[in-house]
């Protein structure tokens, strides 16, 4: 959990995000997995700026950990409510495992969020991780939930 939060608190500052931030974690039990979402609401949100930010193309990296870390990303579509989406993934490979972590971020001109998908490690998983392709439609699931249109 700690990391997550550096995590999404290196995201916000790399994307000008700035507010209270809404966090909650769904147990996935189709697919074995936790799901963590935060979003933050406001406004001046630029969707575009999202996507430059995120977009990147394949890279290998040391995590200083002795762990390999290679990330890629993809645009998404948004779904219904629109904006811009992008989904990343981190394949985090040691010595004997290796697992993929995913996370799919939406930027409207109100509403800055994401969701990272993470492998259950208590047995009752069914995959070792999940691609951007996997994370994108529960991105478009979850958005349906949370985001109401503003009348």
């Amino acid at each position: 959990m700690r990391r997550f939060n550096d995590d999404t608190r290196k995201n916000a500052a790399r994307l000008g995000v700035s507010g209270t931030p809404v966090r909650a974690y769904y147990d996935d039990r189709a697919d074995g997995a936790w799901i963590f979402y935060t979003g933050v609401t406001g406004s001046g949100f630029e969707p575009d700026h999202l996507h430059d930010i995120l977009n990147q193309l394949p890279a290998v990296h040391d995590d200083d950990a002795g762990d390999r870390a290679t990330t890629s990303a993809i645009d998404a579509e948004p779904g219904p409510h629109g904006g811009r989406a992008i989904c990343n993934t981190v394949l985090l490979q040691t010595d004997m495992l290796a697992t993929a972590v995913s996370t799919c971020s939406w930027f409207t001109p109100t509403t800055a969020a994401g969701i990272t998908l993470i492998p259950k490690t208590d047995g009752t998983g069914t995959k070792l991780g999940f691609t951007a392709a996997d994370a994108a439609p529960i991105m478009r699931a979850i958005r349906a939930e949370v985001e109401v249109p503003r009348q």
